[in-house]
Parts: C-alpha cells; sequence; structure tokens
C-alpha cells in the first residue's frame, strides 16, 4: 500500500490549467468546466471558439493535458488529439470555423487511445487514426448547432470508446495525483519512495501513460499553478509563488516560467490584459 494514499483520492480536480491567450484571441468564446469528481473520464473543459478571419496563431502553454479539437467546417469537418506541448507554441486554427474542444487531464488519455501517450506528446494528429470509432462522429459533433448539444454527443462517444482496462496503473494515477495536491512541487525521490518503485521504472511508465517524464510534468504542473496565481491575484507578488510552490529564488522561478510561457509573469499579465483576457465567461 503506498504512503497517504488517501491524499491523491479525489484531488485531479486541484489542477486546473490556464489557456489564457486562447481565450483572449478567440471570438465567440464559451466554456464549460466540468467539476463532477464522479466523471470518471476527468474530462476538465469543454469549450468552443472562433479564430479570428485573419487566421493569426494562438499561442498555447505547456500544460500536460491532452485535447480534442472539432473544426466545424460544414464543407470538410475534422477533428484532431493534441498531446500537450512542451514548449509555449502557436497554433493555426482554420479561420472562420467553429471549433469544439475538450480537455482532459493526461492520465486519461490511455483510456480511450489504443496507442501510448507518449506517442502523441508534442504531436497534432487525426482523431481517428487513434481511437477505434466510427467515423461519423466528426460529423455528428460538427451538425450540432448548439454547444450543449455536441457536449452531450461527446459524452456519449468517449464513453463508449474509454476502456477501463487500460487505465494507467495505479502507482502512476497515485503519482500523479500527488504531484497535483503538492502543485509540482515534489520530487522524483519522494514519489518513488512512496509508491516503491525505483526512480528509473517510474520514468519509464510516466512515460508511456502520461506523455512525458515526471520531472518535467511536475515543473509544467508547478509553472501552470505560478500563472494561475499571476491571473487570479490582482495584489500578484513574486514572493508569493516562491513561498506556495517551492521555487529556490526569483531568477529560478522566472526562468522556469519564461521557459515553458515566453514571457517572465510580468510581462505575460500586462499582456493579458491589454487582450482584455476574462478569467469568467464560464457557463
Amino acid at each position: 500500500m503506498f504512503k497517504d494514499a488517501s491524499e491523491g483520492k479525489g484531488t485531479a480536480f486541484n489542477y486546473f490549467p490556464l489557456q489564457p491567450r486562447l481565450q483572449s484571441m478567440a471570438t465567440h468564446y464559451l466554456e464549460y468546466r466540468e467539476f463532477s469528481k464522479s466523471n470518471n473520464q476527468n474530462i476538465l473543459l469543454f469549450y468552443q471558439f472562433k479564430n479570428d478571419p485573419s487566421d493569426v496563431p494562438v499561442l498555447v502553454f505547456p500544460d500536460g493535458c491532452i485535447e480534442i479539437i472539432f473544426c466545424c467546417n460544414p464543407n470538410r469537418p475534422s477533428a484532431s488529439i493534441y498531446g500537450s506541448v512542451l514548449n509555449s507554441r502557436s497554433i493555426h486554427f482554420e479561420a472562420g470555423y467553429e471549433h469544439f474542444a475538450v480537455r482532459l487531464l493526461p492520465e486519461q488519455g490511455r483510456r480511450f487511445m489504443n496507442y501510448p501517450v507518449s506517442e502523441i506528446t508534442d504531436k497534432k494528429l487525426p482523431l481517428l487514426e487513434l481511437v477505434l470509432a466510427d467515423s461519423s462522429i466528426v460529423e455528428n459533433i460538427c451538425e450540432q448547432t448548439s454547444f450543449t448539444d455536441r457536449i452531450h454527443v461527446f459524452m456519449e462517444f468517449i464513453q463508449a470508446v474509454t476502456r477501463e482496462e487500460r487505465a494507467v496503473p495505479e502507482f502512476i494515477d497515485y503519482s500523479v495525483k500527488k504531484i497535483y495536491t503538492h502543485k509540482g512541487n515534489i520530487t522524483i525521490k519522494e514519489l518513488a519512495e512512496d509508491t516503491g518503485y525505483s526512480d528509473r521504472y517510474l520514468r519509464r511508465k510516466f512515460e508511456e501513460f502520461i506523455g512525458m517524464k515526471p520531472k518535467l510534468f511536475c515543473q509544467i504542473v508547478r509553472v501552470q499553478n505560478s500563472l494561475q496565481t499571476l491571473m487570479h491575484r490582482r495584489d500578484f507578488h513574486l514572493m508569493d509563488v516562491l513561498d506556495e510552490l517551492g521555487y529556490y529564488d526569483q531568477s529560478h522561478f522566472i526562468g522556469e516560467f519564461k521557459r515553458f510561457n515566453m514571457l517572465p509573469p510580468s510581462q505575460l499579465k500586462k499582456l493579458l490584459m491589454n487582450e482584455a483576457y476574462d478569467i469568467g465567461g464560464i457557463i
């Protein structure tokens, strides 16, 4: 039995990553946040948007999650799975059309895909190449006229293709939830001691089921938590993040933040304020 195993239960929803530039740059943005802990798919977010007709790329940040995005072009509907990017990246979405999207926690990806999560990390691949499903699902999603109806159709689809026997091993699920609970501020040595597995074995299985090494995943979770602090606190101070997330010093925090988000925290917050980013808009 893992040490303090109860600590990890029900903590997935302690981690809610942000993609603020997607929301600030897209038009007609809607989202629905899934808070039900009884939802065993652990879908964090449904969202819908249109990209500006000028086809300006959207900057996305690493968050460890898997995105399924449907482009509702009536003449050429399509659906892709995006693995987590490992560095901030500009992505082009087809201009002028609605996009319906779903964000899932990384530990859920293997349950509906036929390949290890590591094979989609930092990649965009067609949904139907990774999931055994009727190709009509893409048309069924895109032909719906309301956001709510698309959510219902997707939930029926994901329940049909999800396989419980493909769930991540218990020690990986425990480790991921402990990382969420500690906001990424935990070492691989601590996880190995808790689970009873070697560092090497933990790294290998993490890559297979989560798509990256545990150290990198911890860094992404920690930076995403610092982004949450940045966006939600008007009186944001660097010392708040240093103390809460265990950074050695200010330069360590700023360096890690810039690595994943391109800009230092103060510049990113100013940019998002100028773009009128709004944490609200939730339905």
